[in-house]
């Protein structure tokens, strides 16, 4: 396993704030240039912070609201105090079309928010917030569905890649936070992944992978919460073997692989579990073959195979004795050689390989930006905004050149 890169957020409070408001002024078309008059009328919102745990309202918790202006994320803000019932009022706002509003909290470390609010609407909105007691046990997650989709393939490389799309479930009325064990939500990541990416809307901030986990300490809000990570697998021959483990109860495990990816008969198996054939379904106007298994206990492993991959090329074999005799005598010869001169030269003595600070920096930043353009990439290829061929043309440079960063890294060479 290489490289974990995330885009980090503008600020905590802006991008959780933001992510669902955003999302919805865009579907919904309301946002306007900002280039208008200011409106003669003035708005008020006025609310309640509950405790949905205990069913109690919150005295004296410090409300901020938000005024956005555009997609941009900038906003002006503006704080009060709630009254000893938990009642909070903002006034004198201004309810120009093209403003939008929301408001929020923290309670016990963690934010919360209203749904937007669209004062060119009705003036005068009343907007309670809802918060919950915070729990470091983490029985209460489920995941009612999780599935790994081939998201690409290209057997000139001999590159699988799959996206592990999760729906995360907290059941009773409390939120996950991190525990003494330094996190809130665990992701289990096959051992032989190459590259991990997070997927567009992956808003779980910060993350670190250790061993075959990739770990997050985002608060888990009561509800479902959706998150997807991207595996690049390196393979050979036509088929590849993909560990799978539950880290949490799943009700659903399902493997989709597109159709058009290739015109080979890609066929699953697994190990471990029982699996089903569920046949082609069309989702999003793409053809899917879907496999699925029930019902996976917490904890339980499984092994898949993805078996007739197009297999990448290889390097003819030798096909005589005498030549492999011959090549083996010198490949003797040259070791012992080699063995000489490194030993007189006192190249054997370890020397370690570092990335001086100054080349870290710029891979860093180019990193970035190539994790980033892979994630638009996708994004656009999932829309069908994207030709087939471009899309696999486009992925396997960024990937390449990805690859030739992790390598660098270790302190290895391009052509090594």
């Amino acid at each position: 396993m290489n490289t974990l890169s995330f885009r980090p957020p503008r600020s905590v409070a802006g991008f959780n704030l933001l992510a669902a408001l955003l999302v919805a002024l865009t579907i919904s078309g309301m946002w306007f240039s900002v280039g208008f008059a200011q409106s003669e009328d003035i708005g008020v919102v006025t609310g309640t912070v509950r405790n949905e745990t205990t069913g109690e309202t919150i005295p004296g918790a410090e409300v901020t609201i938000s005024k956005f202006a555009d997609q941009s994320g900038a906003s002006e803000d503006t704080t009060t105090t709630a009254d000893d019932a938990g009642v909070f009022t903002f006034e004198n706002l201004d309810v120009s079309d093209g403003f939008a509003y929301a408001v929020s909290t923290r309670y016990m470390g963690v934010l919360y928010a209203s749904t937007m609010i669209l004062l060119s609407n009705d003036s005068e909105q009343g907007v309670d917030i809802v918060v919950f007691d915070s729990t470091t046990d983490q029985s209460v997650i489920s995941i009612p569905t999780r599935g790994l989709i081939v998201s690409g393939l290209d057997p000139e490389i001999g590159v699988l890649s799959v996206t592990d799309a999760y729906t995360f479930e907290v059941s009773g009325n409390q939120t996950v936070v991190e525990g003494g064990d330094g996190y809130s939500v665990k992701f289990p990541v096959p051992e032989n992944v190459e590259e991990i990416t997070p997927r567009p809307g992956f808003n779980f901030g910060t993350a670190r992978v250790e061993e075959t986990s990739v770990l997050v300490t985002t608060a888990l809000k009561p509800g479902q919460t959706n998150a997807s990570l991207e595996y690049d697998f390196n393979y050979t021959g036509t088929s590849i073997e993909v560990p799978i483990d539950a880290a949490y109860p799943t009700r659903t495990f399902q493997i989709l692989i597109p159709v058009s990816l290739s015109d080979d008969d890609i066929s699953v198996s697994a190990a471990g579990v029982q699996i089903l054939d569920a046949g082609l379904v069309p989702i999003n106007g793409r053809d899917y073959h879907v496999w699925r298994a029930d019902v996976l206990p917490i904890d339980s492993t499984m092994t898949l195979t993805i078996a007739g991959l197009p297999s990448p090329p290889t390097v003819n074999s030798l096909s005589t004795l005498e030549p492999a005799i011959l090549a083996g005598l010198a490949v003797l010869a040259a070791a012992a050689i080699t063995g000489w001169v490194v030993v007189s030269r006192g190249l054997h003595r370890p020397r370690p390989v570092e990335l001086a600070p100054a080349a870290a920096a710029p891979l860093d930043e180019r990193r970035e930006e190539l994790s980033a353009d892979l994630r638009a990439l996708e994004s656009a290829w999932f829309a069908g905004n994207v030709p087939e061929p471009e899309y696999r043309s486009s992925r396997k440079l960024i990937l390449e050149e990805l690859r030739s960063i992790s390598r660098q890294y270790r302190g290895l060479g391009d052509d090594e």
